[in-house]
């Protein structure tokens, strides 16, 4: 590799432009884990497999249509499909239950995803500062999964997660609220 002895003059002229860094709500917020309730996720999804196609189409990346799989990276899309009705509908979840077990991304746009990834179909109002509190703590989830040991429906359905409560029920309030307290939320 060929390296200059001087700094070109174009390295000073370029800008990055950084997202905006400021929050939403200008408030600081303290978790208090302990007053948490644990959910087991069938009870605020609906899980269901990841029925995409199953072979990679000859012509991709031209498309419109976002096809979730099981990468940690890009949101979990692996290419654009060219669909007018794809059987996933936006605003949902997708968690990969191979490959990069436990890659949890949130899907706002309609789109196709592999049957090795679990697409999360919320039974209540779901945005994307919900899904993100949500996500992280999905994330977190993912050391007790392996090759061996997949992610799969069952396993998903029972799985529990602790959240924010109010009278027994998930505080979706206080989860949207949080995310928009943090650094870099008006990004979002």
């Amino acid at each position: 590799m060929l390296i200059p002895e001087k700094v070109p003059a174009w390295v000073n002229k370029v800008s990055v432009e950084l997202p905006a860094s400021k929050p939403i709500i200008n408030k600081r917020i303290e978790l208090n884990v302990s007053s948490w309730n644990w959910f087991k996720l069938s009870k605020i999804f609906d899980i269901e497999t990841g029925n995409g196609p199953k072979v990679k189409p000859v012509s991709f990346n031209d498309g419109n249509v976002p096809h979730i799989s099981t990468t940690d990276f890009n949101n979990g899309i692996n290419y654009y499909l060219n669909y007018s009705d794809p059987p996933q509908k936006g605003n949902r979840i997708s968690v990969s239950n191979d490959g990069s077990i436990g890659a949890a991304f949130y899907q706002p746009d309609a789109f196709f995803s592999s049957y090795k990834v679990n697409v999360l179909n919320p039974k209540f109002e779901l945005n994307s500062y919900i899904a993100l509190f949500i996500i992280t703590l999905l994330r977190k989830e993912r050391f007790r999964y392996n090759y061996g040991r997949k992610w799969g429906l069952e396993r998903m359905n029972d799985t529990l997660i602790k959240l924010p409560a109010q009278n027994g029920n998930p505080d979706w309030a206080f989860m949207e609220t949080y995310i928009k307290s943090l650094q870099f939320s008006s990004a979002i």
